[in-house]
């Protein structure tokens, strides 16, 4: 049930749209996120380069030619992320999404996280989560994964 959507995508049976409406969305929004990533990455290469001059002048410039060739291997494999790696990532979380959503495992609803606004929330992950026991430590307290062994147990001071 929780991946009934990807066999419709498979068969061409999406709610929204055909299969090429669904890969020209994730084209766009590829193109949306490679954009979004320039517009970042250059206003803080103009910040660093703005206060890399004030602060050592003529001695900025000359570094910076020298890292050129770093400069373009960095920009290469950013932009790789960019185009290539955020929508696979975005194609995970949506895949997540739809399956927490279709399987009912929603604890507290996106129009709750809403109505409490940014502050709220980071409140709620950082704050409120610290209450709930959450990873493999949490699990291996309460026997999930065994019983514990030496490695797993905390040794007293």
């Amino acid at each position: 049930v929780g991946a009934s959507w990807l066999i419709q995508i498979r068969h061409g049976h999406t709610q929204g749209g055909s299969v090429l409406d669904f890969i020209t969305q994730s084209i766009v929004s590829a193109g949306q996120s490679l954009w979004d990533a320039v517009l970042v990455l250059l206003l803080a290469a103009v910040c660093f380069c703005l206060l890399a001059v004030i602060v050592k002048g003529k001695e900025a410039l000359a570094a910076g030619k020298r890292a050129a060739a770093e400069i373009r291997v960095n920009l290469s494999l950013y932009f790789f992320d960019a185009v290539c790696v955020a929508p696979l990532i975005a194609l995970l979380v949506e895949v997540v999404q739809r399956t927490v959503r279709e399987s009912d495992l929603i604890i507290v609803s996106p129009a709750r996280w809403e109505s409490v606004g940014t502050w709220g929330t980071a409140f709620g992950a950082v704050f409120l989560g610290d209450f709930f026991p959450t990873g493999v430590t949490a699990w291996s307290k309460h026997g999930c994964f065994g019983p514990r062994t030496p490695s797993t147990t905390a040794i007293p001071r």
